[in-house]
């Protein structure tokens, strides 16, 4: 396996484990809306643009229930795999459980 097909095991990992924390406690969506709110306030004012991965999640929080944001994080998709490189998800796993995760792609 080369070293970028070990990064999106990785990452695929790791949104699974998002996912089971979110079906546990699912007000933590409300941190992930909050994170990527302010990720494209940041990068409108440094830019004037916002990239497209961080449009499509927040038009998938916006008008996806938790189930379907969750069916997201599991599946195994390019889709998936374009929109890992945006991910607002940031401060769901403790440190710790990032890096047991990042030993899969080392």
């Amino acid at each position: 396996m080369n070293r970028h097909d070990q990064l999106v095991e990785c990452y695929r990992a790791m949104d699974k484990a998002i996912a089971r924390k979110l079906r546990a406690n699912p007000s933590l969506i409300q941190n992930v809306r909050e994170n990527l709110l302010r990720w494209i306030e940041q990068e409108r004012k440094q830019t004037g643009f916002v990239s497209p991965p961080k449009l499509e999640w927040l038009e998938i929080l916006d008008h996806s229930s938790l189930d379907q944001i969750i069916d997201i994080l599991e599946t195994d998709t390019e889709e998936h795999d374009w929109l890992l490189h945006s991910s607002p998800f940031c401060g769901i796993l403790s440190e710790d459980e990032r890096q047991r995760y990042a030993t899969l792609s080392a």
